[in-house]
């Protein structure tokens, strides 16, 4: 009877021993769940910013290309002008 009495209390603490230590690594395992969850939306607000400041970019793009397409004829006419100009004064040397 005195050796199944050690073989139970010695079985009884592994067990416990066993289940300190799943609680403690369930214990790091939430608190790195925490960390992580913390992480994902510190990342998903910086994606957010970044895809606003990627749209207004985008924005601006559209803008000035519209602008750029308007400049560009009235620069060429502006340059044929002045080509023509100079040939002007060329021919009047």
């Amino acid at each position: 009877m005195h050796g199944e009495n050690s073989t139970l209390k010695r079985e009884l603490k592994q067990w416990k021993d066993q289940a300190a230590a799943e609680s403690e690594l369930r214990q790091q395992f939430e608190q790195e769940l925490k960390e992580l969850t913390i992480a994902n939306q510190i990342l998903h607000q910086g994606l957010q910013k970044s895809t606003m400041v990627a749209d207004c970019f985008r924005s601006d793009i559209y803008k000035y290309s519209h602008i750029v397409n308007g400049v560009m004829p009235l620069m060429d006419e502006l340059r044929a002008g002045l080509t023509l100009n100079e040939g002007s004064k060329l021919a009047c040397l």
